[in-house]
This record gives structure tokens, sequence and C-alpha cells, in this order.
């Protein structure tokens, strides 16, 4: 039987109540009074049992949600975190908590409850004025349009400065200058409309006049400096306030939390006691990599502490793939050829890693983890784990495995899920100006890569777009460009599969639109250019037809599926929900369970105020 199943409802609704809890500050009148008793020592308080409620009520699913609207709904929810706290005395007892899995993940959770806990902090200092909004507002009423040299050391910013300030031609300065290649022969041309954004980059180009440049600005994150030349004044948004009011408080709230994270976090690396094990350091990054994983690659090995917070060299060396993009087999062909890079990119690493254990440290300098809501949460993960655990382990242990019968039963009850429709893969090119459109089929038919032609078509259109400033808020669909490939299924029903790589919205509108088309034509046809519904021109090609298929139960990969599917359907069928419930009453009479009534009226009286 399969560890991964699907829990039978009551078992699942333990699973967002079940919590080892004690006391609720602030959560009611005499929050510390028993309501339940279990064996004389464990007790569930009048505040537990609104804790429960609230977040029971916060993270259920909407058929899920508890309803206390009598004392009897009451009495029912209680005997639910009396059965959840059994079975966490049960696992207990079972010995689940001694599991270093569980442990580990008890330990990683608490990191991420503590480093959330500060980013919260953080968040919370932040405030965003009406005054501010209106000034972003009103700015970007007039965007800019700027050239811009960008270097990575603020010496040779200063340098390029003092050249410019000296008489040098503009264009010179940015070629001997800028690090940005791509426009480095346009004069430091920025592609797109410059507009206010409320940071310090965007505050001196607004505060510069048209012609001139600014001084030297260091950018967001402190590793690239900028001068900016005003070229030209262009109108901006042409939005009503109140309709983008919201959006930009969001937005700025996001700026200058991010501002406000890393000036705090530099402030906390000022602080905080930050020891590199230079040993462990340099094997990554001068020794054999083979040889620093073979030695360090280990549970609990730290390249770095911060505050005594370790960093782990796991999380260094396996995270350094997706920082460089390349593999194990290539990553000592990258250091090789690019050393610096290589360096450069495994400090970055290494510093964000420190950066989360900084938020980690200052939340447990402020005694975050002795906060009794951060204990109550911790303690329900680690609850949560142990029921999950002896819930698996012991009940579904009992329930048989499931027949051939069964997974037969559920293939023919399920058979849409067994069957590859008929369908065809087409391109599909759409553009709002059918000129376009007609230029892109006259030179596939031609014989022309239709992939090739209309990239660079869309690329040019999106590029005239964005120099219009017509991208800065998502067009809706029927202004962009399309060269994509989707499937298009025979009948309307058989939309299963969706379409193209991301299912539903525009594109399963799209297909469902091209599928009289597409089968009235021959696998290699081009067709004639025609109007969508929503006004865009568009054709495309025929590319493959794939024929109904009825897969069966001696397939290996669809055999599985069917059992893995009757397993989910015996697990929630009302036969073993009996069994499970009569589980659970086996569990609790080997428990002395004491209720006092009046302690679980204070508690029913208390949530029905929520």
């Amino acid at each position: 039987m399969r560890k991964a199943i699907t829990i039978a409802l009551a078992a699942a609704a333990l699973l967002w109540v079940g919590a080892t809890l004690n006391g609720c500050g602030g959560c009611g009148y005499d929050e510390k009074r028993p309501i339940a008793t279990i064996d004389g020592k464990t007790t569930i308080t009048v505040g537990d049992f609104v804790y429960h409620y609230k977040r029971a009520v916060e993270m259920a699913p909407p058929q899920d949600k508890p309803v206390i609207n009598t004392f009897d709904d009451a009495k029912d929810f209680l005997d639910d975190i009396v059965t959840a706290r059994v079975l966490e005395v049960e696992a207990e007892a079972l010995g689940y908590a001694d599991d270093e899995g569980l442990k580990n993940s008890v330990k990683t959770h608490r990191s991420n409850l503590l480093r959330e806990r500060t980013r919260q902090k953080i968040e919370d200092s932040v405030k965003v004025t009406e005054a501010e909004i209106l000034d972003h507002f009103n700015k970007n009423k007039e965007w800019r349009r700027v050239s811009f040299i960008v270097c990575d050391d603020k010496k040779k910013c200063e340098k390029a400065y003092a050249e410019l300030k000296a008489g040098k031609p503009w264009d010179e300065v940015v070629k001997k200058y800028t690090i940005r290649e791509e426009n480095k022969d346009k004069g430091g041309k920025f592609e797109l409309d410059f507009y206010y954004n409320a940071d310090n980059v965007s505050r001196a180009v607004y505060e510069t006049a048209v012609g001139k440049y600014t001084p030297v600005v260091e950018g967001e994150g402190g590793d690239q400096w900028f001068i900016f030349r005003v070229d030209e004044k262009i109108p901006g948004h042409k939005d009503e306030y109140a309709k983008v009011k919201d959006e930009i408080r969001n937005a700025i709230k996001r700026y200058k939390v991010d501002v406000k994270t890393w000036e705090y976090l530099e402030k906390l690396r000022k602080e905080t006691d930050i020891k590199v094990d230079r040993k462990v350091y340099d094997a990554l990054i001068k020794g054999d990599i083979a040889d620093a994983k073979k030695k360090y690659n280990r549970k609990g090995v730290a390249v770095s502490s911060v505050g005594g917070i370790p960093v782990y060299f796991e999380s260094w060396y396996e995270g350094m793939f997706l920082q460089l993009g390349v593999s194990e087999e290539t990553v000592g062909e990258f250091r090789r050829k690019e050393p610096e890079q290589y360096k450069k990119a495994m400090d970055e690493r290494l510093k964000a890693l420190e950066n989360d254990a900084l938020l980690e440290y200052d939340a447990v300098r402020s005694g975050v983890d002795k906060d009794d809501q951060f204990v109550r949460d911790l303690d329900r993960f680690r609850a949560g784990m142990l029921v999950d655990q002896i819930y698996d382990d012991v009940f579904v242990a009992t329930i048989p495995e499931v027949t051939e019968g069964e997974i037969r039963e559920y293939f023919e009850n399920h058979i849409e899920e067994f069957q590859d429709l008929e369908r065809a893969d087409v391109h599909v090119v759409a553009f709002p100006d059918k000129a376009e459109v007609e230029k892109i089929r006259a030179e596939v038919a031609a014989g022309g890569d239709l992939s090739a032609v209309a990239g660079k078509r869309v690329d040019k259109y999106l590029a005239a777009m964005e120099e219009k400033g017509e991208l800065k808020k998502q067009p809706t669909p029927e202004k962009m460009p399309v060269s994509d490939f989707l499937t298009v299924y025979k009948e309307a029903e058989g939309a299963k599969a969706g379409t193209g790589t991301r299912p539903g919205g525009a594109e399963f509108a799209l297909a469902d639109e091209l599928r009289p088309r597409v089968f009235k034509t021959k696998k290699g046809d081009v067709s004639e250019v025609f109007k969508l519904k929503d006004g865009r021109w568009a054709f495309f090609k025929y590319l493959e037809y794939f024929p109904f298929v009825q897969h069966t139960l001696d397939e290996e990969q669809y055999r599985s599926t069917a059992e893995d599917g009757a397993q989910r359907e015996k697990i929630a069928s009302p036969e073993v929900d009996r069994k499970c419930q009569a589980w659970f009453g086996e569990l609790r009479a080997k428990h002395e369970i004491d209720v006092d009534e009046g302690a679980l009226k204070m508690a029913y009286k208390k949530v029905q105020k929520l």
C-alpha cells in the first residue's frame, strides 16, 4: 500500500486542529481554564479551544470549515481536538517524536517561522503616505527617455563623471566605461520609457533637466552605479487616480520593504559575529569540487556561522548549480573558464544564505522563539506531523490492498483519464495588424521557417510597443502578437488537457476558436489569413495529427494510475471512515478524559463573538 494517501475526512479534520498547546494569551476570559484533561495531566484550555477554532477557520478549505452554531457543535469540535491530542500522545508513546526526519522538519519549520517574523516586523514598520502616492501618480503623468552609463565599480563611474564634467563627448565616455555591451554603441540609450518608481535612481532622473545628466547614482543592492542623461520628456500614463491608487500604494510598499530589508540586513551584518570556516570555504572555491563534496557535503557541516546559527555547506553546495546555471558535471569546467565569475556567484550565494540566518538570528535575539503564538504555531506543526505519521503507519496499514476488481472498477468509472483524445498540433500566428500577418504568411508560403520568421516579427512588434510605453501594464490579449504552438482537440469536451504550455485562459479560447478550421485542413497545410473574434488577424500551420487512443491496464503507467485512484477512493469510502472512527474510539478509551462543561460554555460564548 502506498504511503502517500488521501486521509479520510475525520482524520483530515484532526490535522488542522491537532496540536500540543499551553495557554492562549489574549484569546478570551480565563483562557487558561482547562476544558478537557487527558490522563490527569494533559490539558486543553479555553484559550486552546478558541485558538484551534480561529486557525481552523483561517486554514481549512470552504467545505471543511468548522461550524459552531450550537453548544452541541462546540462539543463535537472539542471531541476533534481531544482525539487529535490522544493521537499525539499515542504517537509520542510509539517513539515517533524521536524520528530524525521529523526533528529535521520541525527544525526547518522553526527557522522559516523565525525568518518570517523578522520580515513581518520590517514590513509592519513601513508606511506609505497619501502624499507619496499622489507624488508618484503626478510624476508618472510624464515619463522620460534616457541614456545611461552603468559600472560595477563606483570609482570607475566617478571617473566617467569627471570626464563628462571636463567636456568629453557623452558617446565617447559611454563606450569607454559602460559595462552594458548591447547599447554601448547606441550612446547608452535605454530601450524603454523611463518612469518614476520612487527609488533613488528615478528620483535622480526626475530631478535632472532635459539635456543634462545626473551625478553618480548607486543602484539598489549597491553593486552597480549609474549616470543618466535625460534626453526627452514624453507623456506618461492617463489613468484616473482612484483607479490606480491602491496599485501605486502596493508598488511603493513593496519597494520600501525591499529597501528597508536590505538596509536592515546590512545593519545586522555589522552587528553580528559572522565567522566563515576558511578551510571549508577554500575547499569549494580553490580546491577540487568533487573532493569538497565528498568531505563536507554531509549533515551538520557548516561553511559559516551567523551569531551562532550555522550556514550549512550542503545548502551552499547544492544551491550553486542553480546560481551558476550549470550541472554537477560541468561546474568544474565553468570554474576553470570563469574563475572570477564563479567566485563572485558563490560569494553571492553564501551571502544570501547568511542573510537568511541573520533574519533568524534577529528573531531569536528579540525573543520571538519564546513568544506564546510562535510556540503554538511550532507545536501545531509538530503535532500535525505526529498525527499524520501514526495515521499512516498504524491505521492505513490495516486497510487491505485494493483488489484487481477494484482497480478495474476505477478504470471503467474514470475511463476519460485513460484516453488520448483526437487532436492536432498547430503553430498559430496572430497580430492586431493584418498586414503583419499577411507578410509572415507570404514568407512562410515562399519556404521560410515559420518559427524564425514569426519570432522576428513578434520581437520587432513588441519592441515597438515598448517604445510607445504600451507594455507598462499588461495589455489585454487582443493587443498582443502571438507565435505559439497549440494543441487543438477535435471535440470541445475534450479540452481536459488544455492547450499549449499553459492550460486554460487565452490560449484555450484561441484553440477553441481554431478547432473548426483546423480539422477541415490537412497535416502540412498553411491556412489563409482570417479574423479572430477578438479582432486580431491570424493564420496557422497544421503540424501533426494524433488519433484517438484508448489506453488499457496492460500498460504499466496506466495500471499504476488506476491503482492509485482505487486506493484513494477506498480510503475515502464510508466503510473505511467508519473503521477510522472506531479506531479513534479505541484510542480514546485507553485514556481517562475529563471535560469541564462550564469551561466549554465559556469557550463556546467566545467563539460566538468572533
